[in-house]
């Protein structure tokens, strides 16, 4: 598939996950918790472009204040970083009140089953390996969201749908 169809295709999606998760105040911020700036770069000008807001936070006490003061639709949430590991910060997300229920994407270079398990055995929705492609990471917010895709070859386009088991 061409580049230029491909980039094409994502931004469809994201502007569908977009229109399907409503106009509350805080509904198009994505929390970026991570302590390279680089992956924030990255994420953050793929979400732009999708039309969310992303928020950065370069380490896991400004990423744990961040997420009280506005919870944001959905955290991305690097596991090694200085000071306090991810899966810390997780731990303490997923305790309190006003966090508990934000869906949280964890990243990571050295992935590992060990690491996978335990993140989601502590609440992550789901986990991404770096380097991150803009594909996958609009996988991991959809799916971490609750919605389901389906695409109609006919017309070439993708439609959000909630997820029903």
């Amino acid at each position: 598939m061409p580049e230029q169809k491909k980039n094409t295709d994502t931004q469809n999606i994201a502007q569908q996950l977009l229109n399907s998760i409503g106009r509350s105040p805080n509904a198009k911020d994505v929390l970026i918790i991570d302590d390279d700036k680089w992956i924030h770069r990255i994420v953050s000008s793929c979400l732009k472009s999708w039309g969310f807001n992303p928020i950065s936070a370069y380490d896991p006490v400004e990423g744990l204040a961040a997420a009280i003061q506005s919870p944001p639709l959905i955290i991305i949430l690097d596991i090694l970083m200085p000071m306090m590991n991810g899966d810390v910060l997780l731990k303490v997300l997923k305790k309190l009140d006003n966090t508990s229920q934000i869906p949280t994407i964890i990243m990571s270079g050295a992935i590992s089953r060990e690491i996978f398990g335990v993140a989601l055995k502590d609440g992550a929705s789901a986990f991404i390996s770096k380097p991150i492609t803009q594909e996958k990471l609009l996988e991991k917010i959809k799916e971490s969201l609750g919605l389901a895709v389906t695409y109609d070859p006919s017309i070439g386009k993708a439609f959000f749908t909630a997820e029903t088991n």
